[in-house]
């Protein structure tokens, strides 16, 4: 066992799978047969023969419990999840989280393997589960992190009230300095508190993120949650000003966001049936934009305004613009009835 343990360390791999080979073959009933066979696992898979480590371990996994067949069974989730084997990388973790005398680091270990890797995957109910597990046994300095994400993966299900209560338990345990990820936190409690309509909350929220942290990467989207909370409060001068914002910030300058920004702007108007002022702003898009989603939803909504202010042509050429050039969009179906409740003016290409 020693010859084997001193040529791993020089990691002089083939000496010591001899050495161990050679143990376990002589001394099959010897009480460092478990260690040996453990070892030789771990040598395997730095020679890349990753089924027989696999293997090997999975049979001192599954030995009389031992801290050592549990300390495999976390080594086996960690190499499951390197070869991409979900069900068996959860099979392991579930076996050391269901094993009585598992320690909180080994159930650790396991839970938040798995939880990162969901996340990486985005699958967000098994990122929801794994992280909350994870939660439950995280270390001191690892818990606020970890927290994050069962909030992250929480808003990501339209799970709202869930993300708001753990950002407002994560903002109590926030170390200094403030991580790279604590942003993305205070984002998603504003996003959140938005979509519960709780709209004063929602702009303090974004407001305050956007004091802390005006350097963010996603530093646009605190001037979108106020502007669509001033919006939905009937404050439409306000709006516009944040919709701007959101415009003219450079990292979202040119993008479908600020697109849908200016588009926003149109709708400001049209809830205040200044149909003139945001026909303006609706054209803009499809001047400005090269999206064609946001282009026919502006080009819908610019009809309609032709068609309050009476001119009922103009806006039937806007329809058949969409019908005809922009015929992928979720809004052709609309602007096709629309223009045959005008009398079918114009020539629908086929």
């Amino acid at each position: 066992m020693g010859q084997g343990e001193l040529a791993q360390r020089r990691k002089q791999w083939q000496a010591a799978l001899g050495h161990y080979r050679l143990l376990l073959q002589r001394y099959p009933r010897s009480a460092e047969r478990h260690p040996a066979a453990f070892q030789l696992a771990w040598v395997l898979w730095q020679l890349d023969r990753h089924a027989q480590a696999t293997e090997h371990m999975a049979q001192v996994a599954r030995s009389a419990p031992t801290p050592l067949n549990l300390q495999a069974a976390v080594q086996l989730t960690l190499w499951s999840r390197k070869l991409g084997r979900w069900d068996q990388t959860q099979s392991w973790a579930q076996f050391v989280i269901n094993a009585p005398h598992a320690t909180a680091e080994q159930k650790w270990q396991v839970s938040y393997a798995i939880g990162a890797w969901a996340v990486e995957k985005q699958q967000w109910e098994r990122a929801l589960q794994w992280m909350q597990q994870a939660l439950g046994v995280a270390p001191a300095d690892q818990a606020a992190e970890v927290r994050f994400w069962v909030a992250e993966s929480a808003f990501q299900l339209g799970k709202y009230r869930q993300c708001v209560d753990q950002v407002r338990k994560l903002q109590e345990q926030l170390p200094s300095p403030a991580p790279p990820w604590a942003a993305t936190a205070q984002l998603r409690l504003a996003q959140s508190l938005l979509e519960l309509g709780e709209l004063r909350s929602a702009l303090l929220a974004a407001q305050q993120g956007l004091k802390r942290w005006p350097e963010f990467s996603r530093a646009y989207m605190w001037h979108w949650v106020v502007a669509v909370a001033f919006m939905r409060q009937g404050e439409f001068a306000q709006a516009r000003k944040a919709f701007q914002q959101v415009i003219n910030h450079p990292r979202s300058s040119g993008t479908p966001r600020a697109a849908m920004a200016q588009w926003m702007i149109g709708e400001t108007y049209l809830h205040q049936r200044q149909y003139r002022q945001a026909l303006r702003q609706y054209l803009r898009v499809e001047l400005l934009y090269p999206y064609p989603k946001w282009q026919a939803a502006a080009l819908l909504q610019a009809g309609k305004c032709y068609e309050k202010l009476g001119e009922v042509d103009k806006a039937a050429q806007l329809y058949l613009r969409i019908v005809n050039h922009l015929a992928d969009s979720p809004f052709r179906a609309q602007a096709h009835q629309r223009l045959q409740a005008l009398g079918g003016r114009g020539q629908v290409q086929r």
